[in-house]
């Protein structure tokens, strides 16, 4: 039994990961959003006064209303894989286990998922949720994921590296304001690294319809300029 999953294993780790196949355009009909973000960035602040625009006037016009989605991906790839949230965290810090790790994994437990069964899990619930449309997707590797797809608007929210600290600091609690800037960095290092891991293409900041400077423009702002652009779109 034990030698089968060692089999099945080394299977998968030769295996060409479809993830990274190049795809053609899809025509999903319903519009969708992804917003990416360097760390200490608004994103909530901008998610949720977009949101509500959108679902003011959905509701004025008797439309579908829209929905922000973010620890709901990590749920339902749990759910679906059958393993604690915990388990699986690690994919969206861009880290992956080692050959010795995963095949440790293998053979201590019967419910051993591999880390592009995880990836692709992950990738199947974003693509998904993005063709069920009018949803504003955070993250996650979304604006990678679903680069496929017509009727999308893909966000990216930065700022000065100083800007950000001044934020941070006044959100968490770090000692210094050098542990503030590790963190800083590393943060903006994973998230980067997962638009990447997910991306099937040459990385490219142009992946991007619109990026909007943080320092310079206020959230109401970022939201107010994206909620028209639906509108002049038709997306609502």
């Amino acid at each position: 039994m034990k030698g089968n999953i060692l089999f099945e294993y080394m299977q998968n780790r030769f295996e060409v990961e479809t993830s990274r196949t190049k795809t053609e355009k899809k025509d999903n009909k319903i519009p969708f959003i992804t917003i990416s973000r360097q760390f200490g960035c608004p994103s909530k602040l901008v998610t949720n006064a977009l949101n509500k625009k959108i679902n003011e006037y959905t509701t004025r016009h008797n439309h579908k209303s829209w929905s922000i989605i973010n620890k709901e991906i990590l749920e339902q790839a749990a759910k679906k894989l059958e393993l604690h949230p915990n388990k699986i965290n690690y994919i969206f810090d861009a880290e992956s286990k080692n050959t010795m790790d995963e095949i440790l994994s293998a053979l201590s437990s019967k419910r051993y998922k591999s880390d592009r069964t995880k990836r692709k899990i992950i990738r199947d619930i974003v693509m998904n949720i993005a063709l069920e449309g009018r949803k504003i997707i955070i993250g996650r590797g979304g604006v990678s994921i679903t680069n496929t797809l017509q009727n999308s608007l893909h966000i990216r929210l930065f700022a000065p590296l100083e800007w950000r600290i001044e934020q941070v600091k006044n959100t968490y609690s770090f000692p210094t304001t050098k542990k503030a800037i590790e963190y800083i960095l590393e943060m903006d290092k994973k998230r980067l690294e997962l638009i990447k891991q997910f991306y099937p293409y040459e990385f490219s900041f142009e992946i991007f319809d619109l990026q909007y400077n943080c320092r310079k423009i206020k959230p109401e702002e970022i939201a107010e300029q994206i909620f028209h652009l639906l509108l002049e779109r038709k997306a609502l």
